[in-house]
């Protein structure tokens, strides 16, 4: 039996009901707010001459006080990147993983549970096929000071504490790595 129409536009809705957090400052610094304007984190990145060299995240606590969740250390041509999350250091925390010859690659990682996603140019999935986020990139407007900011849509089943930890960060190194393929 088909589904009735009811049935089918809850399921829409579902579908858009993510969480939006707003990278309020730029999209590796500054604080993070959800909808509501509470800052959920904070983002801290020291800049070097010609690229970021570090990017500490604190996620915002109950009294205006931070905790430091995750670390992202950029490296150079030299240096490899060095991530922490949550206190564990993860030694190659995003994995390239290609489907084809001319489609984008997939980049892969997992949550300190041992659940897998990947990221698929702005989207974010599972490891079976369900998409849980996705990524809005800033967008400067020519010849302006405007700009459209950067924001991350998070299902809320995924939108836990430690869930959202593991996928911001890899949403900042994808997007990082979207950065660096521009400019090459």
């Amino acid at each position: 039996m088909a589904p009735s129409n009811s049935t089918h536009s809850s399921k829409m809705q579902l579908s858009t009901a993510f969480i939006t957090y707003t990278f309020t400052k730029d999209d590796i610094s500054g604080p993070v707010k959800d909808s509501s304007g509470r800052t959920i984190y904070t983002l801290f990145t020291d800049k070097g001459m010609l690229s970021p060299k570090a990017t500490m995240i604190s996620r915002a606590g109950e009294e205006e006080e931070s905790n430091r969740v995750a670390e992202i250390h950029w490296g150079g041509l030299t240096k490899s990147k060095r991530i922490i999350i949550n206190g564990n250091e993860i030694e190659k925390f995003l994995k390239e993983k290609r489907t084809g010859l001319f489609t984008p690659s997939e980049w892969w990682f997992s949550d300190e549970d041992g659940n897998e996603y990947y990221w698929k140019d702005l989207e974010c999935f599972t490891a079976s096929h369900r998409r849980v986020a996705t990524y809005t990139r800033q967008k400067r407007r020519f010849l302006s000071s405007n700009k459209t900011l950067a924001t991350l849509s998070v299902d809320p089943n995924y939108s836990t504490p430690a869930g959202l930890d593991f996928i911001l960060v890899a949403a900042l190194m994808t997007e990082m790595r979207r950065k660096n393929a521009e400019k090459a």
